[in-house]
């Protein structure tokens, strides 16, 4: 009888475990969408500042090299990859694709406006250039996930500066 009251005040029944694990399960089915939304706006923003990471390099390099270079976008693959001006006084000048400096959008993500020279491009593959002094085809990115907002806009003015901007 000694051995019974013990097992009975040191412990939980079956049934008090049972309804414990339901409540869980209940309250972690509620909470996935929200960490589902946190997950893809980091991500997003994560995809966003890469590219502004590279919109900012592409802009550098034409100022110390003194060459036109440009980010070209390539929608249907959401791939984005950089250019640069080859040739010198004596051979025409040409863009040539730059190996080893490209991205692309993280797995979700999408293009979901682009614009170039104050109007939306209809171009498979739009691209943004920086000339040598560090100027710019003025330029707006909308990212989005792939089904809903929130988006994040890289911004490129046409003096070169580039901004992130998120909206919810």
């Amino acid at each position: 009888m000694i051995w019974r009251r013990k097992l009975n005040s040191n412990g939980f029944t079956l049934a008090e475990l049972l309804i414990a694990l339901g409540i869980l399960s209940v309250l972690m089915t509620l909470a996935a969408p929200a960490v589902r939304r946190t997950s893809e706006a980091v991500q997003l923003k994560a995809s966003a500042r890469q590219l502004h990471g590279l919109l900012r390099y592409v802009r550098e390099q034409a100022v110390l090299l003194s060459q036109t270079h440009a980010v070209i976008i390539d929608e249907p693959t959401q791939k984005y990859w950089v250019v640069s001006e080859n040739g010198g006084w004596d051979t025409p000048r040409v863009l040539r694709r730059t190996p080893g400096i490209d991205g692309q959008l993280g797995p979700n993500m999408r293009f979901h406006k682009i614009s170039v020279g104050g109007e939306r491009t209809k171009a498979s593959q739009p691209a943004i250039y920086f000339d040598a002094e560090g100027n710019a085809t003025a330029a707006e990115i909308v990212l989005a996930v792939a089904e809903s907002k929130p988006f994040c806009h890289v911004t490129v003015n046409s003096v070169g500066n580039i901004e992130i901007r998120v909206e919810d």
